[in-house]
């Protein structure tokens, strides 16, 4: 995910999630969903809110985010910046813990909202978790690519 669609990417994240994690978007951010494993489907949902629905124009412009995925000869997963973008860094990151966001790890997500919808104000509010967004500043940075 990167924070702008432009020649300038701002800060890039690749964040990794199993199955049941959940990894979570800030508002207005260009972002692209991928399987790391070539022998298994990804399978995923999103939930989004009109009101926040980006356009991707921009990035098709630019040819597609600021980094790609890509398999080296030796079956290992690499990330090659875009060089339609200004130079950025891509931090490495993992998911969300569910429960910081309200949701049950071990609950269907679907059940929890028809239980307790309110619990999800934050996807169509998302200033209800405005300090879950203001971290993004200060997440350590364990992996980084610069280019």
């Amino acid at each position: 995910m990167q924070e702008h669609a432009g020649e300038d990417p701002g800060r890039c994240f690749a964040a990794e999630a199993g199955p049941g994690e959940h990894i979570v978007v800030p508002p207005g951010w260009a972002h692209a969903t991928l399987s790391v494993d070539p022998d298994r489907p990804l399978e995923f949902g999103a939930w989004c809110d009109r009101d926040y629905g980006f356009v991707y124009d921009d990035v098709r412009r630019q040819g597609g985010l600021a980094w790609f995925a890509l398999w080296d000869d030796d079956g290992r997963l690499r990330w090659q910046p875009n060089p339609s973008y200004r130079k950025s860094d891509l931090r490495f990151e993992h998911a969300v813990a569910p429960e910081r966001l309200g949701v049950a790890p071990d609950v269907p997500i679907y059940s929890q909202f028809e239980r307790d919808p309110a619990r999800f104000q934050w996807v169509s509010k998302p200033a209800t978790i405005e300090s879950l967004w203001s971290e993004i500043e200060t997440v350590p940075r364990d992996g980084r690519i610069s280019h």
